[in-house]
């Protein structure tokens, strides 16, 4: 509730330089007074206006993309100089909407490219500034449009708002591809983070609630995710929030006053409601609702798988499969890197198993941190995926999408079908003419997706199936487990003894579950299946990590471990708002219920 004033107003989410201009010299100028002019900013290229602060990785958000650019000498973009610049979003086919800052000066196309995870680099075919905008004048009508130069395919564009002007505690979210403070440097990853606008009254001296969309950025901060800000690298990019009408674009990211964005910061965006004029205006002739003939990322027949990871010395490369099934149309390997300046990371990908450097159907293997690998109506089977470390350390994003539009009614199960006619393992006998399963019903013999067994049909607990359609909890496998539980925060550290090879194969995205009992007191994690926040996992490794929000929890680490103290797997889990944990005594013994995969272990524990 504390109210608080600005010092002096911070530009755009300030255009981020590399060496010899500084991000530092850049803010004391301006803090000065005699930033650099359009001119130089162009001599220096943009690599940022706005990146997520206490934000989250993630590779949702389809319209939001990355504009790069060559950061070094402001030319024409190649595989070898495409640097992350700023942030946008896709509201028509062929219309991407970025900050005005992002393009003030330089107008030619060559110098620009849109970087899209389910689409990869698109060519730009023309520049416009919104022509209210002026750097004298920031942050009014900091807007600016990108034209593709052919239709993206395969994601539906995000409305903009035209319904209202979001009001003074409004939910949204920011997503952008910037740092995550003012001298983080680690541009290129795509994060999210929720922010509530506020007041923009005061906040920069020649504009408020007409101009722009604010929010606070203050201490005590939230979890990661839950309360965040932007920051260089995420001009342009969106706020998302629902005014009435459904999710739509409400904001551009523009700027703040704090120049390092970490908190105490007032921040704030464009407001779309009030130039939605200018943007509707270049979207006569362009589709806002369907782009092209394949079905749209969100939908049934279209799947994602998100990897991530991090490079360096001690990790040169990761390797995936992707499986594609019949009736896929199109497959899309994408890749975006940390834009660091020292991170060079390189995608190949082959049809079949064995993918290398050497022996591949596709490499993006230039420079740059940016690219992608298209397949049309790829061959049923395997894929082989490389993410090869050239050089450098950093983290990489790699996004597979395979487009699919399968044939119903043919007795083959496709991407995007649960069952078809007598290809129906996952509901037997259950079938729908819509090649779909229905919701799963306990006691009707057919064990159904979320059901371990029912009745008959009890193939995992012979025998012993339950009431609710699950399989008792027969394992006693916990071991070397400790708790500390205190003002609702709780950690908890164990093993799972795999001593016998047991739970080799064990995947914890496809369940994981844990609870705590104390005589009638009880805690519980549960994390659904396919959760994107095992997005950082690495199964090739034995390595699982779960990042998010979850009944106060938020970190799960999976390890499968081979060690002279532990042959098994090694589990911590962590929850700082954990509702119950204080009413556990952690010295004092305690029953724990793991669920790993298709393992159930429990065990009581003496401290």
């Amino acid at each position: 509730g504390e109210s608080w004033m600005p010092t002096t107003p911070r530009p755009p989410r300030l255009i981020h330089r590399r060496a010899p201009w500084t991000y530092a010299a850049a803010g004391l100028a301006l803090l000065l007074g005699y930033g650099p002019t359009p001119a130089a900013a162009q001599a220096f290229a943009p690599d940022g206006g706005a990146r997520i602060v206490n934000g989250v990785d993630t590779q949702d958000f389809p319209t939001t993309g990355a504009m790069v650019c060559d950061v070094e000498f402001g030319g024409d973009v190649t595989e070898d100089n495409a640097n992350s610049c700023c942030s946008g979003t896709l509201v028509g086919c062929q219309t991407f909407v970025v900050a005005g800052h992002c393009v003030d000066g330089d107008n030619d196309p060559d110098h620009y490219k849109v970087y899209l995870q389910h689409a990869g680099l698109l060519d730009v075919s023309e520049v416009v500034k919104h022509p209210s905008y002026t750097s004298s004048n920031f942050p009014v009508a900091d807007l600016g449009i990108l034209k593709l130069a052919s239709p993206v395919t395969g994601i539906t564009p995000t409305p903009i708002n035209d319904t209202v002007s979001p009001p003074f505690a409004t939910a949204g979210t920011l997503v952008g591809f910037g740092q995550t403070h003012g001298s983080g440097n680690d541009y290129g990853i795509k994060r999210r983070g929720d922010i509530e606008t506020v007041d923009c009254t005061g906040i920069v001296s020649n504009a408020g609630n007409t101009e722009l969309v604010c929010w606070h950025f203050e201490n005590p901060l939230g979890p990661p995710g839950d309360d965040s800000n932007s920051c260089n690298g995420d001009s342009g990019g969106p706020l998302f929030a629902d005014v009435g009408a459904g999710t739509v674009l409400v904001g551009a990211t523009s700027g703040g006053n704090n120049f390092n964005c970490t908190a105490r910061d007032e921040s704030y965006d464009a407001n779309v409601y009030t130039y939605r004029s200018f943007i509707e205006g270049e979207l006569i002739g362009d589709s806002t609702s369907l782009c092209g003939a394949l079905n749209p990322v969100g939908s049934p027949t279209v799947l994602v798988v998100a990897n991530s990871g991090d490079l360096g010395l001690s990790n040169q490369t990761d390797e995936f499969e992707l499986t594609v099934e019949a009736g896929t149309d199109e497959l899309r390997v994408t890749l975006n890197g940390e834009d660091n300046g020292s991170l060079d990371a390189d995608l190949y990908v082959k049809q079949g198993a064995g993918v290398t450097t050497e022996d591949f159907d596709c490499a993006v293997d230039g420079g740059a941190n940016f690219g992608h690998c298209n397949f049309v109506a790829p061959t049923v089977g395997t894929y082989s995926v490389l993410i090869q470390r050239k050089s450098g350390t950093g983290q990489y994003q790699a996004t597979s999408t395979l487009f699919a539009s399968p044939e119903c009614g043919n007795d083959v199960t496709e991407l995007g079908e649960q069952c078809d006619g007598t290809d129906d393992a996952a509901c037997s006998g259950l079938c729908q003419i819509d090649c779909q399963c229905p919701e799963p019903v306990c006691g009707n013999n057919v064990t159904e997706e979320g059901e371990r067994c029912d009745g008959t049909s009890d193939a995992q607990c012979p025998g012993l199936c339950g009431l609710d359609c699950a399989c008792p909890c027969e394992g006693e496998n916990v071991d070397l487990a400790k708790l500390r539980a205190r003002d609702n925060k709780l950690k908890f550290r164990g093993g799972l003894d795999n001593s016998s090879g047991a739970f080799d194969n064990l995947d914890p995205r496809d369940a994981f579950a844990i609870t705590v009992t104390q005589g009638l007191d009880a805690v519980t994690l549960d994390i659904p299946a396919a959760d994107p926040g095992w997005d950082k996992s690495k199964p090739s490794r034995g390595k699982y990590v779960w990042k998010g929000l979850e009944d106060g929890f938020f970190k799960v680490r999976a390890l499968l471990k081979d060690t002279t103290n532990l042959d098994g797997w090694k589990i911590v889990v962590l929850g700082k708002d954990v509702a119950g944990a204080s009413s556990i005594d952690d010295a004092a013994a305690y029953d724990v219920e793991i669920t790993l995969d298709t393992e159930c272990n429990e065990t009581t524990i003496t401290p």
